[in-house]
């Protein structure tokens, strides 16, 4: 029996650990549903969690449903999803191009800070009692009457733990594609070209030989230039995603400020409540341009 290589030690790892998410988002799926067919079916799990919670006032029934479905889609996508397709991409793309991984060590680093940020922001649902919910998306903001703060704080972080490993997943991986490491390499122009499906476009237009060979994908595998078009909307969420949490947590820290001293503060402390709220919604930018009109 042939043994298996690093990467295909790596794949399997990235394989079970997604696996092992999709568990806890059909554990979590299985507890939501329970509650919807008996609303205190989960008394006794809420009192041994309370226990350990922070904070002194105790959550009610409506808050602990929320934060376990603000955390579920969270644990499927980021945790499942995401653990799937990096192993996949590290074991597809450096096999079809014939190219060794570029950054080996960022596999590793991949792996466990994927790891560290899904629970992150898990915690801080199940524990922190992050109960947003769909008002993360744009244009409902986060309203922060009945969303604690320090649940906040942590989801921001793991949600930019997060969005941070994605850029350096893509990274790694366009630098494998690109990489010189053998006589199939490929530009960054013949990269983005075939993304973009300009071979196509100009084919359409009779600007290029209608019989070339691979004239569509630069002779780039067609998995390839699918990773590349997939990737590039991936980087420019995660840049949307990172910039917009990275500004919120610096709001958060103002808010803290602003709580923690007397009057003179309590304009600027009101505002940044308004200003996270909107940052939570990933469209700081849009909100301020509307409160400033």
């Amino acid at each position: 029996m042939a043994k298996l290589g690093w990467m295909e030690k790596w794949t399997l790892r990235f394989a079970v650990v997604a696996l092992l998410f999709l568990a806890l988002s059909g554990f979590e799926g299985m507890l939501m549903r329970s509650q919807q067919y008996d609303i205190d079916s989960l008394h006794g799990m809420e009192t041994l969690l309370n226990t350990i919670r922070p904070g002194e006032v105790e959550p009610t029934t409506a808050e602990l449903y929320y934060a376990m479905l603000t955390a579920h889609p969270i644990v499927g996508i980021y945790g499942f999803v995401y653990m799937a397709i990096f192993g996949a991409f590290y074991f597809l793309v450096p096999f079809l191009i014939k190219k060794p991984v570029k950054h080996p060590k960022l596999v590793i680093a991949n792996f466990w800070l994927q790891i560290i940020g899904v629970m992150t922001c898990w915690a801080a649902g199940f524990f922190g009692l992050f109960n947003a919910m769909y008002t993360l998306y744009w244009p409902l903001p986060v309203a922060f009457d009945r969303v604690p703060l320090l649940g906040s704080i942590f989801f921001m972080l793991g949600a930019a733990a997060i969005m941070v490993n994605i850029l350096l997943f893509s990274f790694n991986i366009f630098k494998t594609v690109l990489s010189k490491d053998n006589s199939g390499s490929y530009t960054l122009g013949q990269f983005l070209r075939a993304a973009f499906g300009i071979p196509r476009l100009m084919k359409l237009f009779g600007k290029e030989d209608k019989n070339a060979v691979n004239l569509d994908y630069n002779g780039m595998p067609v998995f390839i230039v699918a990773v590349a078009r997939g990737s590039i909307d991936t980087v420019i969420n995660a840049i949307v995603l990172l910039t917009a949490g990275s500004g919120c947590i610096a709001l958060q820290k103002c808010l803290l400020v602003g709580s923690g001293y007397g009057g003179r503060w309590k304009c600027a402390h009101l505002h940044c409540r308004r200003m996270v709220s909107a940052c939570s919604a990933v469209n700081w930018a849009a909100t301020l341009w509307s409160k400033c009109s």
